[in-house]
């Protein structure tokens, strides 16, 4: 996609995603961790376009993997579902690529499912803690 300071966002083309998964499968499997999704789900979702992979790269290889999904409700909004990677301040900035993109398909909103600590780093980049996810399994 573009430059975020020393790294570079990427987004997966769908038809791209299962020569890449391999690589990326330390990320994916980390996304799986709640069991709401396999690896294969989300495989399946990129590769169908009902949702994005976004790589951020750097020297080093890839230092993160978000995935984002577009709600065409009411008001279109990009929601980053997921996000894991190593040294968040030297790509944090790559939200910025990730808005951008957001906008120039048309969306009106950016929402975050995230950890808490990201609600610090997000602040710096407009979005604001506006509701808190809650969740017991009931197994």
């Amino acid at each position: 996609m573009g430059h975020a300071g020393t790294v570079d966002v990427i987004g997966i083309p769908g038809v791209e995603i299962r020569a890449a998964s391999h690589r990326l499968m330390p990320y994916l499997e980390e996304f799986t961790e709640n069991g709401r999704y396999t690896t294969g789900d989300i495989v399946d979702q990129i590769e169908t376009g009902d949702r994005q992979c976004w790589l951020v790269v750097n020297g080093k290889g890839i230092r993160a993997v978000a995935l984002t999904k577009i709600s065409a409700e009411r008001i279109k909004t990009c929601w980053i579902t997921h996000l894991t990677g190593e040294g968040l301040r030297e790509w944090q900035a790559a939200f910025n690529e990730v808005e951008a993109w957001a906008r120039h398909i048309g969306c009106n909103r950016i929402e975050a499912i995230a950890r808490p600590g990201y609600a610090r780093i997000g602040k710096r980049y407009g979005l604001k803690q506006t509701h808190v996810v809650l969740t017991k399994e009931l197994v």
